[in-house]
């Protein structure tokens, strides 16, 4: 990307050199070069091809429209990205950071135990610390143990513990439970021509317990099968950073009562199934990519009232164009439908700001509709041997049932740049900054900015 960025730059500030107005013999082909009178060979002209020189075409000016459209994303990347990260990059090659922190957070003569602190900032949100720990073959081989928690302030507590064994098919057992309390989720309404202006915040609680087999079919394809038991409960009267809460915001009419905030305890059985016929995923990364999941969920406090089914999918095409960079052509579609008397809860519908593909220029939760449906071009490149850059443009939005609604003008446009580690996702570190855009027929304009920065799965 530098490069291309670099050699169009040399192309559209490439200026016509003056032509010299100074006469000078003419040569004939065939003839005798002259001479000075010292005997040294005179300066000549090349000879007349037929005409004079014409003035540089008026079109010429033209070229300042791209240099000028061109300028902000040079600037970015060259100021933003390349330099501050080729000397990151250099910094820590020459003084062994990479050395330093494996064995300052990891031990054992193969390093397969770890403790690793973590942080999260995803502006709009409150900021998290905490750590990770892992344990690879754990006085058994096949025994992995896997340990998160985070603090976020006052109710924001995050635990989550899983333990997996290596089958003898070659596959993995995993089982577990987590437990999150924030007070900041986000909720503007539902559906595609939501404002950005009408922000709500509500706190949320979750207490789940799961049990998942994965098993590997070739080397970069899976199938996964996982059941759930998962409690869900709400105060809708919580808020931060001066946002109104959800509470507040439906006594003023600002929006409708979301379903499900009374909560819910809910059974889940889903499917996953990924594959990608590249064989290595960095280099030499030109290949095909697909993602199909399936959930099921009934309240077991009420099978009949609520029940509900989310399936979604993504394909996308890669192609390495040389030098470990990979531009990515990416369709990612989300439908949920309901089975029960009442609306699937909210908070289980597709959303904005998951995972990179599924709208992630926008913030979390920003944009919430019963399907969902974005394209993505992603430009990747090997930043260092354990980052790679991303850039990427995106148009998409949610929909109503059945994708009702659907139509490019009311998609939405977003666009950032940014860097993700190669690691494990669970404890995978990234940077992003990307611009969110309202819907064509509300005018296209800029409406927020997301900038994120800190370990969490990849975006």
């Amino acid at each position: 990307m530098n490069s291309v960025l670099g050699l169009l730059g040399l192309l559209l500030a490439a200026e016509p050199t003056a032509t010299s107005t100074v006469s000078a013999p003419e040569v004939v082909v065939g003839a005798p070069l002259p001479v000075e009178e010292d005997g040294g060979v005179q300066r000549v002209d090349p000879p007349d091809m037929g005409g004079p020189v014409e003035s540089p075409p008026p079109t010429r000016a033209l070229l300042w429209v791209p240099r000028v459209l061109l300028a902000p994303v040079y600037a970015v990347n060259e100021y933003v990205i390349r330099r501050p990260v080729g000397w990151l990059v250099t910094t820590a090659e020459r003084e062994r950071w990479p050395t330093f922190f494996i064995d300052l957070f990891t031990f054992g003569e193969e390093r397969k135990v770890g403790l690793v602190p973590t942080a999260i900032f995803d502006f709009g949100f409150r900021p998290s610390f905490g750590f990770y720990f892992f344990a690879n073959d754990a006085w058994i081989k096949g025994h992995e143990l896997r340990l998160r928690a985070a603090f976020g302030g006052p109710d924001w507590y995050q635990l989550a513990f899983t333990e997996r064994w290596r089958t003898w098919t070659g596959g993995q057992l995993e089982y577990g439970f987590s437990f999150l309390d924030r007070p900041d989720w986000q909720f503007n309404g539902l559906g595609p021509d939501t404002l950005n202006e009408v922000r709500a915040r509500f706190g949320r609680r979750i207490v789940a317990g799961h049990v998942a087999h994965r098993q590997r079919f070739l080397e970069h394809a899976h199938f996964e099968a996982r059941l759930t038991v998962e409690e869900n409960s709400f105060d809708l009267r919580r808020t931060v950073f001066g946002d109104p809460s959800v509470a507040d915001a439906v006594a003023l009419g600002i929006l409708d009562q979301p379903s499900g905030a009374e909560g819910y305890f809910v059974l889940k059985a889903g499917g996953e199934f990924n594959i990608d016929t590249r064989k290595e995923l960095r280099r030499n990364g030109t290949g095909v990519s697909a993602r199909l999941r399936s959930e099921v969920a009934v309240d077991l406090n009420d099978p009949g009232r609520r029940a509900w089914m989310v399936n979604g999918g993504g394909f996308a095409g890669h192609l390495d164009v040389g030098r470990n960079r990979i531009l990515s052509l990416a369709g990612v579609a989300s439908h949920a439908a309901r089975f029960g008397r009442v609306d699937i809860p909210f908070v289980e519908l597709p959303l904005s700001g998951r995972a990179l593909y599924s709208l992630g220029g926008f913030r979390p939760g920003r944009l919430v509709g019963e399907s969902l449906a974005t394209v993505t071009l992603e430009w990747r490149w090997e930043v260092w041997a354990l980052m790679d850059g991303r850039l990427f443009a995106q148009v998409g939005n949610v929909f109503g049932t059945d994708f009702e609604g659907f139509g490019l003008e009311r998609t939405r446009l977003s666009y950032g740049l940014g860097m993700a580690s190669i690691f494990d996702p669970e404890s995978s570190f990234n940077v992003l900054f990307a611009v969110a855009h309202q819907t064509f027929d509300q005018g296209a304009d800029p409406e927020a900015f997301r900038f994120l920065i800190g370990f969490q799965p990849d975006l």
